[in-house]
């Protein structure tokens, strides 16, 4: 997957283009409980499975911290 990819799947589930500015996803509600759901489901149709143990907050801050978590896991 690639960064623009990415920002794809992020601007579609948080409806927010803010998410290519680098900026804390959590820490600027754009990435709320529902969106982040959206986007496990996303990933999951591109064939990349998040793991339990993998949930947490840090990896989802940002859309390079989301990639570099996906790109760890070998998917």
């Amino acid at each position: 997957m690639t960064i623009e990819e990415l920002y794809g799947i992020l601007e579609k589930v948080t409806g927010n283009p803010q998410v290519r500015n680098n900026i804390d996803l959590i820490e600027h509600n754009i990435l709320d409980s529902l969106a982040f759901i959206e986007l496990l489901n996303e990933l999951e149709d591109r064939g990349i499975v998040i793991h339990p143990t993998q949930v947490d907050i840090k990896n989802f801050s940002t859309a390079e911290q989301i990639l570099n978590m996906i790109s760890k896991s070998g998917q």
